[in-house]
């Protein structure tokens, strides 16, 4: 996968809410401005295999799963790709 990166025109980088706030509906948020932010474009996100609150609001806002998990360049962490291809633009 790392070969059509440059079919994405956008990255959804990282997204992190403060422990006290969690729950409140923030990550949904901050997900769906990026998401808004993007004009269409197609975009694609990362998330540790193990961030599976993630993973569902990548999955809300039209996200799909790519390819297999994959070990972090950074860490010992496990990635687990997600795309959104471009949509109509108007």
């Amino acid at each position: 996968m790392r070969d059509r990166a440059p079919y994405y025109e956008r990255e959804v980088g990282w997204l992190f809410v403060i422990a006290p706030r969690r729950g409140e509906g923030l990550g949904r948020l901050l997900t769906k401005a990026c998401v808004d932010a993007t004009s269409k474009r197609s975009v694609y996100a990362t998330s540790s295999a193990k961030n599976t609150r993630m993973h569902g609001l990548l999955e809300e806002t039209g996200f799909c799963r790519a390819g297999q998990p994959y070990p972090s360049d950074q860490d010992d962490d496990t990635l687990v790709l997600f795309v959104r291809p471009q949509t109509d633009l108007e």
